[in-house]
């Protein structure tokens, strides 16, 4: 919704808790998940306005996905602060 051009104008600001997000970097290639591309599965994020606030709840005891990124499923999770850093 926050990637929606009509969508991102119609609320405030939006909350994730304990998200997950997936890259198209695989498990092989996850060297560093602090540097991994983040936006990369979002063909058209297009938001209607710029500077969308996010808030994003995750624990960094979270045994399902890691606070500190790696891999999952076959796939690199990014670290918690890049991938805010990069939205």
């Amino acid at each position: 919704m926050a990637c929606d051009t009509r969508l991102s104008k119609r609320f405030t600001a939006f909350g994730i808790s304990c998200g997950a997000f997936y890259t198209q970097t695989t498990d092989a290639q996850c060297t560093d998940p602090s540097t991994v591309v983040t936006n990369d599965l979002v063909e058209n994020c297009t938001p209607g306005r710029a500077n969308i606030p996010i808030l994003e709840i995750h624990g960094t005891s979270d045994g399902t996905i890691p606070y500190n990124g790696g891999t999952r499923r076959g796939y690199c999770l990014p670290t918690l602060p890049h991938w805010a850093k990069d939205w």
